[in-house]
């Protein structure tokens, strides 16, 4: 498949036969959906990832977002979730899926590291378990950018206000810091955020989590929880990091409330 674009900074630069996905690339991917959040802050008794959200449940939005783009499916779940979700999952992608149990909430790097035994592929994506609102443009262009400019790790961003994550740059604008609005951060009235997707080369990833020199820096001071975040400015030092700029607001939202439910709502149906 050709194309005048190389290495592109942009989602909305993404070529738009590469919009659908490759067949011939997603056999290099995976996905790994940290999905084992409880729905009780949703007044919902099942899984957060079985939320509907506009008639669709969580999970079938991120399993029709992403199929094109990966080749398995990877659900980190809790003990009593995973019976539950494992009948959806079926339903959804028989033969594509494997699930993996995170005994102990301990924060998303634990949980992303608990799929990552499961995956098999070069490069994996990772997807928090309450993004509903991803489009296929922002996958299949961070997919494209993270093998097109040969990155070991792939940033989608976007500016917000009343971030819950804001990643501060240094003169090169390289990300230099992380602030967590949920470790007691002060956080910008208007910042960078993430859209809660994340694309790396496998191996890589699993090596830095593990690496005892990042272990303090990924430990959250108010939760204690080791966070995934915290990685990327240690991943800058030592690696090819890019960002891709032109997440839409609706896309970065996460589902961690009715509220947040029903926002998310009136902006798909206007979009």
């Amino acid at each position: 498949m050709k194309t005048k674009v190389s290495i592109i900074s942009n989602i909305d630069d993404l070529p738009a036969e590469l919009v659908a996905g490759d067949p011939s690339k997603s056999k290099n991917w995976s996905v790994v959906v940290a999905a084992a959040g409880k729905g009780s802050r949703l007044n919902w008794h099942l899984p957060k990832i079985l939320f509907p959200i506009d008639g669709q449940s969580i999970l079938e939005r991120l399993v029709k977002v992403f199929k094109p783009h990966a080749q398995h499916f990877v659900f980190v779940l809790s003990p009593t979730g995973a019976p539950l979700v494992k009948v959806e999952t079926e339903k959804l992608l028989p033969d594509r899926h494997s699930i993996a149990i995170q005994c102990t909430p301990n924060g998303m790097a634990d949980a992303v590291l608990t799929g990552l035994g499961k995956v098999k592929t070069p490069n994996v994506i990772v997807v928090w378990g309450d993004q509903a609102a991803l489009r296929h443009r922002t996958i299949a262009a961070g997919v494209y950018k993270l093998e097109t400019g040969n990155f070991d790790a792939v940033i989608p961003t976007v500016i917000r206000s009343n971030p819950y994550i804001h990643f501060e740059r240094d003169s090169n604008h390289s990300i230099k810091y992380v602030r967590q609005a949920r470790e007691g951060d002060i956080m910008p009235k208007v910042g960078e955020s993430d859209a809660g997707v994340f694309f790396f080369k496998t191996q890589m990833l699993k090596s830095a989590i593990l690496a005892p020199a990042h272990q303090s820096d990924m430990r959250g001071a108010r939760t204690n929880e080791i966070n995934l975040l915290p990685l990327i400015p240690l991943l800058a030092r030592n690696y090819k990091i890019a960002s891709l700029n032109g997440v839409t607001e609706t896309e970065s939202l996460g589902i961690n409330s009715l509220a947040d439910a029903e926002r998310m709502e009136q902006m798909l149906r206007v979009n």
